[in-house]
């Protein structure tokens, strides 16, 4: 039986921190036996990769699976998310992983999968296939705080609790973690519908203190309250999760309930989309007490909230020894915080990833900490930061629709085995151009791709590097036949002479120099009957 999951492929070219993602917990998450089939096609063997071929290398997808159309775009779901680039490099993002013990794996090539286009093999001659370590991707996490203010948070200590969450928020601004200290906040507060206090993503201390402040001047005079005793737990989740449009559980208007960023205006959903050039991550952290009321979300809209995005990962401390084994899939990272030994909600302990209680101690609270170490260990453990690979290829589809794509691995059948269908590739007959122009890279010793450091560009002709994780650098041209020397690639600097040139073609950058801009050219590129001269530059820090 193969692992078989249906793939949407997506571009995102919108906002900052706007993308798409999904969770799932069962359906398509069998990590099976997958046995490999014989080529049917009448091609040279020494072209095609030989699909009869066992190896031992399996993997993940590290992308984020879309559950629930409402939570998406209305018509897709079920689907894992790609990222292509133009024109026509198909990138995939993976955790590869020995097909014997599921650990990861570090001499996985892109020869060890099968790939196939509308039924046809890849032809590494034409398509040049590549497997590569990610090097400096970044983790742009963003975490709504969500602080219940109703009756069943009267008998919190109201300053000294919003004076922990402000510790929280300079706590992790000043962690040694990149995506901790970098991450941005969303403040709400509740107590019948919720309301945003931060307006938008807030990245400086000092605005996300002034929305606590803001939290708990409202708090003591009950300004968020509607309903006396009306604690809508499950309301104020869905609402700061956002993306959703829809009726809700009880249709309460005549319009549905819109809970989606547009292309404009503030952005404060939570979203998560993973790439070789960047990663959006998010978490969501509850302080509240009580059982939730039902209002316009019950807790089956709650769980679908939290289960809207979600990573595959192993299950922890499995080793196979049967036919087949379980992934698990990790959904949106959810702390709940609950006071002074309060009534905890059932359907909030369930579905969240940390239940943290905490009790006033000499005035203070002291949970800060604990949410910091629950938030950081998920989105480590769902982002696989030490074994990221991006999967590249030319794509040989152009016009016309319903093209198909399928990467599968070749493992044996007492190994474990993945299967990844592609559907619903539509092109448009505009885009029926040739094979992508050749297009020069810097790389590392073991051609590692190094990170664009985002995801907004549509092409890959700069990149990102730390020099706490590389110094020496290698010059690569893709998506050719066409052989290179040494001498045909040419490295600068900004400031000048910031490298040394080493006899393999490689330079080696001072350190002391940093920051440092790096840019190689290869001006022999041959191309359709012409020379060409392509450029990419690389923007060296010490560290993220």
């Amino acid at each position: 039986m193969k692992n078989t999951i249906i793939m949407w492929t997506m571009l995102v070219l919108l906002s900052f921190l706007t993308a798409c993602g999904g969770s799932d917990s069962a359906e398509g998450s069998r990590f099976d036996n997958n046995t490999p089939t014989d080529s049917d096609d009448d091609t040279d063997e020494d072209t095609v990769i030989d699909e009869g071929d066992f190896t031992n290398v399996s993997f993940l997808p590290l992308m984020t699976f879309e559950k629930y159309k409402d939570w998406l775009d209305g018509t897709n779901e079920g689907i894992l998310l790609s990222y292509n680039k133009s024109p026509f490099i198909a990138y995939y993002t993976i955790n590869p992983v020995n097909a014997s013990n599921l650990q990861p794996i570090t001499t996985a090539q892109a020869s060890d999968f099968t790939i196939v286009e509308d039924d046809i093999p890849l032809n590494p001659k034409v398509n040049f296939p590549i497997l590569q370590k990610v090097l400096g991707n970044s983790v742009q996490l963003v975490t709504a705080l969500v602080i219940n203010t109703s009756s069943t948070m009267d008998a919190v200590d109201k300053a000294a609790f919003i004076q922990e969450i402000k510790n929280l928020v300079t706590a992790a601004k000043a962690s040694n973690n990149s995506f901790m200290s970098g991450q941005a906040f969303t403040v709400w507060g509740y107590d019948g519908v919720a309301v945003e206090e931060t307006a938008g993503y807030k990245f400086d201390t000092s605005s996300i203190h002034a929305a606590l402040d803001q939290v708990l001047a409202k708090w003591q005079v009950a300004a968020y309250r509607q309903n006396t005793g009306s604690n809508y737990t499950y309301d104020a989740v869905v609402e700061a999760i956002g993306r959703y449009v829809g009726d809700g559980a009880f249709s309460v208007t005549a319009a549905p309930l819109t809970f989606r960023d547009g292309l404009s205006g503030e952005q404060n959903d939570l979203v998560e989309f993973i790439s070789p050039d960047q990663v959006l991550a998010s978490s969501i952290v509850v302080f509240s007490s009580g059982f939730s009321s039902t209002n316009r979300f019950d807790d089956e809209f709650l769980s679908k909230a939290l289960d809207s995005q979600s990573t595959f990962v192993y299950e922890e401390g499995i080793t196979p020894a049967g036919a087949s084994t379980e992934t698990k899939n990790l959904a949106k990272t959810f702390v709940y915080v609950v006071p002074d030994g309060e009534a905890q909600d059932s359907v909030l302990v369930n579905k969240a990833t940390k239940v943290i209680s905490n009790t006033l101690s000499g005035g203070k609270y002291s949970f800060s900490t604990d949410v910091l170490t629950a938030i950081e260990a998920d989105i480590e453990l769902k982002t696989a930061a030490d074994n990221q690979h991006v999967l590249r290829f030319a794509s040989s589809l152009r016009a016309g629709k319903g093209h198909t794509r399928q990467i599968r691995t070749r493992t044996a059948e007492d190994k474990y085995g993945y299967t990844i269908n592609v559907d619903k590739i539509d092109l448009d007959p505009a885009e029926a151009v040739e094979m992508p122009v050749p297009s020069v890279e810097i790389t590392g010793a073991n051609n590692e791709y190094l990170s664009a450091g985002t995801m907004m560009n549509s092409g890959y002709s700069s990149a990102v590097a730390y020099a706490n994780e590389i110094t020496r650098f290698y010059p690569a041209t893709r998506w050719t036949n066409q052989t290179f020397t040494n001498s045909d690639y040419q490295w600068s600097s900004v400031p000048a002479n910031a490298f040394t040139e080493n006899s393999d073609g490689s330079v080696t950058i001072n350190t002391a120099l940093l920051p440092i801009v790096l840019t190689l050219t290869n001006d022999k590129i041959q191309h359709e009957g012409a020379v060409v001269s392509d450029d990419f530059t690389l923007s060296i820090s010490a560290s993220k």
